[in-house]
Parts: structure tokens; sequence; C-alpha cells
């Protein structure tokens, strides 16, 4: 009895021990910082490009990202292996933007050069955990294994989730994949109704680059499904309300062991439905404005290889074109113009024997009076309606996109032509505004003001123009 009540009383200290030791480490911007295991590391509420390592060992730790609306912050990860006992491994919130760094340090494929995996066998948690708003951008040349819930027996969780309920046609939190190669095992659950995790359970999802590799569904240890596992099946790799891919790759290896569900090609179709760009499954996807139509070939430019052949040219009913990843040609634009809009306002380009192009209006529908009181006339605020038409299937839901307003002048002389920005009122870059849908008009319209007066001290008539910008978060 002495003995036993001696081994309880010293697991007893070696865990409040543990406990003691844990503490909250705000990371510096600039530093490179080594992890170390029991602690919760945090970048509270303030921009910068940190650094964190654990030197390719395991370490029992976390990280917390807390950012208001309109701060960025970059997160380089360098051969950092978190396995945290409890809680996501990558905790961010707020309404800022987190761009996850990958830094490539590992040229074996056998071995990741990051991981983040949820060890706990109580608490339920994916590898990085989004909510109140978080945009989490994937950059890099690197890799990173994710794998949420570790053998809990309870819900699966994906291994990167939003933390709270969110409905369909929710707006955040928000994930893009633009680079770097995640390696991401989902997890199962033997409980009713029975299933498997998505990889991905956010509201919105964009995929513009990178790659993304489904390694399986990992089946409970010790745990008895019975002869089939049909049941085990997704109903969707990503469970997202907002689905976009413009490119990088998706990918589904074999699944060797026997307690890993593998991801079925049957459901593949499911998610080529929603890419519009990219390879999906060994296809090369191509998304276009037209059902069951042979898209002309100048439409496609193809520099290696054969040209391609009508049936490969030949979309189905929901407008794509499916290729074999092997074939790589790119898509054609009648014009620099229709290329453009369709990437800043989520276009489908529509066939033409002349290339792609966009069915849509942008521009300046009227300039008004501020009704704005100023000493000289010349420095009076302006009033510009901005009108945006979009196609009929694309509804009538108000739309935000970043805009910035010129104006200029041409005096008597070339060389008194002057061109200054007015809108936003930093003078650069570009401003979010939101477009309404008119009903009399059957458009989107906004109003912007200008943030500077007309007069530069230049003579002469002056115009104005206005620029759109994508964001693919």
């Amino acid at each position: 009895m002495t003995g036993r009540r001696m081994g309880l009383f010293l697991l007893a200290g070696a865990l409040a021990a543990a406990a003691l030791r844990a503490e909250m480490v705000a990371l510096q911007s600039g530093v490179k910082t080594t992890l170390a295991a029991g602690n919760v590391y945090t970048i509270p509420f303030a921009e910068g490009a940190y650094t964190v390592t654990t030197e390719a060992k395991q370490v029992n730790a976390r990280i917390q990202v807390r950012l208001q609306a309109g701060q960025t912050a970059t997160l380089t990860l360098e051969t950092c292996v978190l396995t945290p006992s409890g809680g996501a491994a990558l905790d961010v919130a707020g309404g800022g933007t987190l761009v996850l760094k990958l830094d490539g340090k590992n040229a074996d494929d056998l071995l990741p050069d990051n991981t983040f995996a949820v060890m706990s066998g109580t608490v339920d948690a994916p590898a990085i955990a989004l909510s109140s708003g978080a945009v989490l951008r994937i950059e890099g040349s690197g890799s990173l294994r994710l794998k949420g819930r570790w053998y809990s027996r309870s819900e699966p969780f994906a291994p990167i989730a939003c933390t709270q309920d969110w409905a369909a046609g929710a707006t955040t939190p928000t994930v893009v994949i633009a680079e770097g190669t995640l390696l991401m095992a989902g997890s199962c659950s033997n409980k009713s109704p029975y299933g498997v995790s998505p990889l991905i359970d956010v509201p919105v999802l964009n995929m513009t680059g990178g790659e993304l590799v489904c390694e399986g569904f990992q089946k409970e240890s010790g745990v008895t499904y019975g002869s089939s596992i049909a049941w085990a099946y997704p109903e969707a790799l990503m469970k997202t309300s907002q689905f976009r891919m413009t490119g990088g790759m998706i990918r589904l290896p074999a699944v060797q062991a026997s307690n890993w569900v593998a991801y079925p090609e049957a459901l593949a179709a499911e998610v080529q439905t929603a890419a519009s760009g990219g390879t999906v499954f060994g296809k090369r996807v191509f998304m276009l404005d037209c059902a069951d139509t042979v898209v002309p070939a100048a439409c496609f430019q193809v520099k290696a290889g054969a040209a391609l052949s009508e049936a490969e040219r030949t979309a189905d009913a929901e407008g794509r074109v499916l290729l074999d990843a092997s074939r790589t040609p790119e898509l054609v634009f009648a014009a620099v113009e229709d290329e453009a809009a369709c990437a800043v306002f989520g276009l489908l380009p529509s066939p033409t024997e002349k290339g792609l192009t966009a069915d849509c209006d942008f521009g300046i529908a009227g300039v008004g009076d501020t009704n704005t009181l100023a000493a000289d006339e010349a420095e009076r605020l302006v009033a510009l309606e901005l009108g945006l038409r979009l196609p009929e299937r694309m509804g009538i839901a108000a739309r935000s996109i970043p805009i910035a307003v010129f104006c200029h002048w041409q005096g008597a002389q070339d060389s008194e032509a002057v061109t200054a920005q007015v809108f936003p009122a930093s003078g650069s870059g570009a401003e979010a505004v939101s477009f309404t849908y008119d009903e009399a008009r059957r458009y989107h319209t906004a109003r912007v003001v200008t943030a500077a007066p007309l007069s530069r001290g230049v003579s002469g008539a002056a115009r104005f123009s206005v620029q759109a910008f994508s964001r693919d978060e």
C-alpha cells in the first residue's frame, strides 16, 4: 500500500509541476522562436513577421493568433512539429488575416517540413481552429501535415475547422490556399450517426494554387466497425458554403493501412463540379459559361503536344471541360479586359470564336455633388456613382469589391497633365465598397465620395476613372 500511495503521489506531483510550467509567451516580430513544451505562444493583436521552429522535434505546445479587422501578420513555420495534448495546435480568431508561410527545409516526402497533430484522448480539436471572422492564407514552398482529434472516439473533427456553428451562406472564417503542400488526414467516429470528418470545415474556401493531398480518414484504435465501411464515406471532402478553386491541385494517394478509410473516387465529381480551375483527382478542370457545347479551339492555347480534339473541348451539362492531368492548355481570352473581369468579379468566361469573354459591364454611372461647402468651387469633393452589371445567374445579393478612383486633369500643355488617386482616403491602394442591386436599373450600384478635391492647381477639364481589384479571400 505504501508503494502504491507513493506512486500516486509522485504522479500527481509531476502533473502539478507540468501545469505550473505552462506559460503564455508572446511571439516577437522579426525573431525566430524555438517553441518549448507546455507553453502557449501568442500573437496578440500585433502585425508583423513571426517565425517559429521546434527543430523538427515533437513539442507539446500551441499557438494562438488574435488579429483585429484590417491587421495582417505572417507566421513562418520552419520544421515546426506541434503535437499538443489538448486544444488546436494553431488557433486563429479576430477579423484580421494570418499568412501561414510554409518554409521548405526538408526534401524527403516521408518527413514533411511541418506537422500539426492533436494528440489528446480526451479533448476534441482540429489541428487548425478558426473563429470570429478570421482569414487564414497559406503560402510558401514547404509542406504541412495536418491531423485533428486523435483517438477520442467522439465526433470527427476536420484538420482545419471553424470552432463555431455556421449556416449556409456564411462568409467568415475563410481559408485561402495559395501555395505549399497540405497533407491532410481526417478522422472517423464510432458514434451514431457514423461518419468521417471532411478535410476542411469552414464557411469559405478558396484555392488559387498549391497542393492539397487527402491522406484518408483514420479509424479509431480498437473499435470494430463491422464488415462494411460504406457508411464512413464523407458527404463532401470540403464542408463549405463557398468553395472556389481557380488553381492548384487536389490529389488522392493510395491508402494502404487497414485502419484507414480512403476517399472514394465515386465522389470525386462533387469536388470537380465546384472547381473552376486547377487539377482535381487527376482531371484538369475548366468551368465555362456554357452547357453541352463544343468550345472553339480559339479558347485554348496548347504549348506542348497535340491540339485539343473536339471531344476534349466538349463541355458537359455543367459547363465543365475535364481533361487528363497530362493535358495542360491555357485559357485564351478575347481581350485583357475580359480576363480581368472574370478574375475580379468571379465570372465564368463565355466561349466565342475569338476567345473567352466576360458578360458584365462596370464603370462610372454618374458624377454628382456632395453639397459640401467650399470656398473654392474647384476644391469641392465629388460624389461618384459606380455601376456593375453581372449575369442574372449570379443573383442580386450585395457584393463587396475593392475599389480605387483616380482623377485626371489635362492642362493647356501635355506637360501639365496630372493624375491623382482620390479614393480611398489613404491616396493609395484600394478600399472595399459595397454594391447593392437597383431594381429599377437592374444592375448593382455603389456611391463613393472623393477623399481629395478636384483641383491640384492645374487648369483644364477633369475626368474620373475607376479600377476594381480581385481579392482571393
